[in-house]
């Protein structure tokens, strides 16, 4: 069955690639639209996965990008400042846990768990990231045959 639906999925990428090689600027514009949409997803997500963000600052670290030639859609934190306590570890961290250091000599650690398991929005995104694709494509296929005076479904 996966491989059906594998099989589908790529002769439906080769038609819109056909497609959308004859139209550049609207493949663009899909993996922008993607690029939006996933940030979006992403962003519920990391709400519905219980992170204290009352304040948005780690769904606001999130942006989408789109490869320079329109050839990919992403989203992660944002770019600039590196380091232990940038926007880019810190979502690391939320997304795929972190282990605790141990106490020193003088103070006894209140946390009794070795590890802090992680919520992993990145991944549940990624669960819907092929339908999101899907529905716009679909969208841009919808205005391009209005364009080109075919009919949509």
């Amino acid at each position: 069955m996966q491989s059906v639906e594998h099989e589908g999925l790529q002769n439906l990428d080769r038609r819109f690639a056909s497609v959308l090689n004859k139209f550049p600027s609207e493949r663009k514009e899909l993996f922008e639209r993607i690029a939006k949409r996933l940030e979006q997803e992403v962003g519920q997500q990391i709400y519905m996965s219980g992170v204290n963000d009352y304040s948005g600052k780690i769904e606001g670290w999130q942006k989408g990008r789109v490869g320079t030639g329109g050839g990919y859609a992403a989203v992660s934190a944002v770019r600039g400042k590196t380091g232990p306590n940038s926007p880019g570890a810190i979502t690391n961290y939320l997304n795929s846990g972190h282990r605790i250091r141990p106490p020193g000599r003088l103070k006894r650690s209140r946390v009794h768990v070795a590890y802090v398991n992680g919520y992993h929005f990145y991944q549940y995104a990624a669960a819907n990231a092929e339908a999101i694709a899907a529905n716009e494509a679909e969208k841009l296929a919808d205005e391009l045959a209005h364009e080109l005076g075919g009919e949509t479904a």
